[in-house]
């Protein structure tokens, strides 16, 4: 586990490497699976090509960030915020994600 911003970016690093070179490794078999018209495993292989650049792409936007931890208080006073500014915005609970049998706001104490 990382301790700090810098280990954590050398963990991330290496993790993105890693999958750089993976992808590398994928489009080579790749362009032979083509090249025998073999699809089924072109399609497969180009899936995994897809996955390790979109998890490089994921550490690549978590270089330089360190990642803040919240209460449970604060998580809670950041729900009620946001349901005040919904609530001033002229939401409905209806237009929300409350299931359809149901229009209780947990929050809607702190609106009132």
């Amino acid at each position: 586990m990382a301790t700090n911003i810098t280990e954590k970016d050398r963990i991330l690093q290496e993790v993105i490497d890693w999958c750089e070179q993976l992808e590398v490794e994928g489009l080579r078999l790749a362009n032979a699976l083509l090249m025998q018209r073999d699809m089924d495993a072109y399609g497969v292989v180009k899936g995994q090509i897809n996955a390790y650049e979109k998890t490089a792409d994921h550490c690549r936007s978590m270089l330089g960030h360190s990642v803040p931890m919240y209460s449970l208080e604060q998580l809670e006073h950041e729900r009620r915020k946001a349901w005040r500014e919904g609530y001033a915005a002229g939401w409905k609970d209806q237009e929300c994600d409350f299931p359809p049998h149901t229009s209780d706001n947990p929050y809607l104490e702190a609106t009132k």
